[in-house]
């Protein structure tokens, strides 16, 4: 069912990639380390019913992270604050700490174009709902845009989900985002 959901996420936002690619130079690989941050929306849920404005709630990602190679990289991420939920008014707390694997896509498929970078994050961790009083292992899947400003300092544009069993209802849940950053890059 996670690989359902996965392939959806992928399916969905894989049509917005050139809507949100930029003429931007390539992927600084020799400043390998780097941290991040945005701040955005999130929804529970994707069904037509979710779509309503009573159910955003702010999101907040932080990341530091280092690329391996021009092509793969590792982040250790947060994600929080709260979500709502289509049943009640309350304001869902979590914490949700996350390992993920990065793949530089513009270098794996060795593409000619250097006007943008787009990253496909994959992982899971630990997810901590404050109103169940419970904590399970969920997934993060997304695509992450840099834009960049100069060679430390990128503007980004994450659209990413977390997927897992329970979040909020007895069933399969996702968390999509959309969130605006920064991100600094630097050599250690």
């Amino acid at each position: 069912m996670i690989l359902n959901y996965t392939i959806l996420i992928i399916m969905i936002l894989c049509p917005s990639l050139n809507i949100f690619s930029q003429n931007v130079n390539e992927l600084e690989i020799t400043k390998n380390y780097f941290i991040s941050m945005s701040y955005g929306y999130q929804m529970s849920g994707i069904k037509d019913e979710d779509f309503r404005k009573d159910n955003y709630a702010p999101v907040l990602i932080f990341n530091i992270g280092r690329w391996i190679n021009p092509i793969l990289g590792i982040q250790i991420g947060y994600r929080g604050f709260y979500f709502y939920y289509i049943m009640d008014d309350f304001k869902h707390y979590y914490n949700f700490l996350s390992i993920d694997g990065l793949i530089n896509v513009n270098q794996f498929l060795s593409f000619n174009r250097k006007n943008w970078n787009l990253i496909i994050k994959m992982g899971g961790g630990p997810f901590y709902n404050h109103t169940f009083k419970k904590s399970n292992i969920y997934l993060n899947a997304g695509l992450i845009n840099f834009f960049n400003i100069s060679k430390e300092l990128h503007l980004l544009l994450d659209l990413s989900a977390v997927i897992g069993d329970k979040i909020y209802q007895e069933n399969i849940d996702i968390l999509p985002s959309i969130s605006f950053g920064f991100k600094y890059s630097f050599t250690f």
